[in-house]
C-alpha cells in the first residue's frame, strides 16, 4: 500500500509540474476538466492524497500538452527525483519572494551556470 502511495505522489507531482508549466492554477485546471472539479480535488491529486482517475489524467495530459506516458513513466531515469522535487519546492516558495530577491536568485543561478560551463 505504501508503494501505491509513492506512485500516486510521484504522478501527482508530475501533474503539478505540468500544470505550473502550462501556467494554470489548480482552479483553472479543475474547471477545464469535463465534468469540472474544484481546486481542492486537483490539489489532492497533486499531493497523492487521492488517486487520479485515468480519464482525468488523459484530460490533464491534453490540457497541459503532455503525453499520458509522461505522468506514468517511473523509474531510475525519472526526472522527478527527490532532488528535483526539492528544487521545484524551492522555486515554488520563491513565487512569493520580493522582486529584488528573485533578481538576486537569477543572478546567482547565472553565475553558477557560468562556473559549470567554465566561462
Amino acid at each position: 500500500m505504501e508503494k501505491d502511495r509513492g506512485f500516486f505522489k510521484t504522478v501527482g507531482a508530475k501533474v503539478r509540474h505540468a500544470r505550473d508549466s502550462a501556467r494554470l492554477t489548480a482552479a483553472q485546471l479543475g474547471s477545464s476538466l469535463r465534468p469540472p472539479v474544484g481546486h481542492a480535488a486537483v490539489t489532492r491529486w497533486e499531493t497523492g492524497e487521492r488517486r487520479i482517475p485515468l480519464d482525468r489524467l488523459e484530460q490533464i495530459a491534453a490540457i497541459t500538452g503532455h503525453a499520458v506516458d509522461y505522468f506514468l513513466k517511473l523509474g531510475a531515469d525519472d526526472a522527478e527525483s527527490d532532488l528535483d522535487r526539492e528544487l521545484l519546492a524551492a522555486f515554488d516558495a520563491m513565487r512569493y519572494a520580493s522582486a529584488d530577491d528573485k533578481r538576486r536568485l537569477i543572478e546567482i543561478m547565472r553565475a553558477l551556470r557560468r562556473v559549470e560551463l567554465g566561462r
